[in-house]
């Protein structure tokens, strides 16, 4: 996923759209899930990060830095930390 389609995704979901929160999921999520695995070694509990994780994203997505960061590596930063949470 390039930041040009997913930026915009977010952008709108910062607003509430559920249908952009929904497309969003469905193209980022097999990345985010393979940074969960990646970190927790366990497809189940990597599951239940990711599902964390978007939740963090849909409160938050209103706080997406308009500049400067990519929606990609924003995102992948939520879902590295709740999966390292989740170790704890």
């Amino acid at each position: 996923m390039d930041d040009a389609e997913l930026r915009p995704l977010l952008e709108r979901t910062a607003v509430g759209d559920r249908q952009a929160f929904q497309t969003l999921y469905e193209k980022a999520s097999p990345r985010l899930f393979a940074v969960s695995v990646r970190v927790l070694q366990d497809r189940a509990e990597a599951e239940d990060a990711l599902q964390d994780a978007f939740i963090k994203i849909w409160r938050y997505a209103e706080r997406f830095p308009v500049s400067g960061v990519r929606a990609q590596t924003w995102m992948i930063a939520i879902v590295r930390n709740t999966a390292i949470d989740k170790l704890r």
